[in-house]
């Protein structure tokens, strides 16, 4: 014979004493559902399942013990050895994250001890009335749908309620992941944009170099040159032989209408003199008309019939 102490109001069991009150076992429970068994004889880990059964159990050691128990929805074990987390005949098992004991002595139907009424796993049916009226669908049901919905009390059947810290968890992991493929998705967006539009932002690029850094823009020009080239394929030989002269003919004429458009006329007794542009003048004029502006300042030059020092 044991008796069965409480430590707290609830109606499971905390100690487990021998009729001189001496404690053989003691019931920690733990966050997540586990719970650990103290007792002389060796200490148990027992495990839930999310639906709160008991399915494995480890010594102290934490080495696992036997095999992995399964029940049904009405909690009639179906696989595995019965675990045992409580001395004598009575175990934490089916529901047993919530501490619903499994009475199990030789030749008695196992029953569970679901608060105010005795619960038959076999029947699927309470064994004494509801003592609350209404409570479920009539006076002996369990609950109509055991997957889903408890009645640990044997006073009412309600939902399940999810675990708090799982389900911030969960959404946890669905918000990266949705941040991840979306990350993916652009990143691939962008490369493929950037793989087949590589010559047009090359030039892009050139034509904002020209501006940022009028004194750069011939290496800007023959960097974008090269990049549409390679985009084209060294075999476009005609399209390539063209962009090549086009480009060539820009850069000579940008260059030297860079140094006409560096210098502003000063005609003095009938001569044509020059003196610098402001720098800041110079700098916006060659980037924003290379190559044309130059080449009409040059050409400006040559019809008024000045001389061309510096021009």
């Amino acid at each position: 014979m044991h008796r069965y102490g409480y430590t707290g109001p609830g109606d499971s069991s905390s100690l487990t004493m021998n009729t001189s009150n001496v404690v053989l076992d003691r019931v920690v429970s733990l966050p997540g559902g586990v719970s650990y068994t103290v007792r002389g004889a060796g200490s148990v880990w027992s495990y839930p399942n999310l639906h709160g059964d008991v399915v494995a159990t480890a010594n102290s050691a934490g080495v696992k013990q036997g095999g992995t128990i399964g029940y049904d929805p009405y909690g009639n074990q179906l696989t595995g050895t019965l675990p045992d987390n409580i001395t004598g005949n009575i175990d934490n098992a089916w529901l047993g994250q919530y501490q619903r004991p499994l009475e199990h002595a030789p030749g008695l139907v196992p029953t569970v001890e679901m608060g105010a009424r005795p619960y038959n796993p076999t029947l699927g049916r309470f064994l004494g009335v509801d003592p609350v009226e209404g409570g479920t669908s009539n006076n002996y049901a369990y609950v109509d749908d055991p997957v889903n919905i408890f009645d640990l009390n044997g006073q009412w059947g309600w939902p399940k309620i999810p675990n708090p810290i799982k389900a911030v968890i969960d959404h946890g992991k669905k918000a990266a992941s949705a941040v991840k493929n979306a990350t993916v998705g652009a990143v691939k967006t962008v490369k493929s944009f950037v793989k087949e539009n590589r010559g047009f932002l090359a030039t892009l690029a050139a034509s904002a170099g020209c501006l940022a850094l009028p004194g750069g823009c011939v290496a800007f020009q023959l960097a974008a040159m090269g990049v549409r080239m390679q985009q084209r394929g060294l075999g476009k030989m005609k399209e390539n032989l063209l962009d090549a002269t086009v480009t060539g003919l820009t850069l000579g004429i940008g260059g030297a209408a860079s140094i006409a458009l560096s210098k502003q006329a000063v005609i003095v007794n009938g001569a044509a003199w020059t003196t610098p542009l402001p720098g800041g003048a110079r700098a916006i004029a060659s980037g924003l008309l290379w190559p044309l502006g130059d080449g009409i300042g040059l050409a400006a030059c040559i019809a008024a019939g000045q001389r061309r020092t510096g021009c």
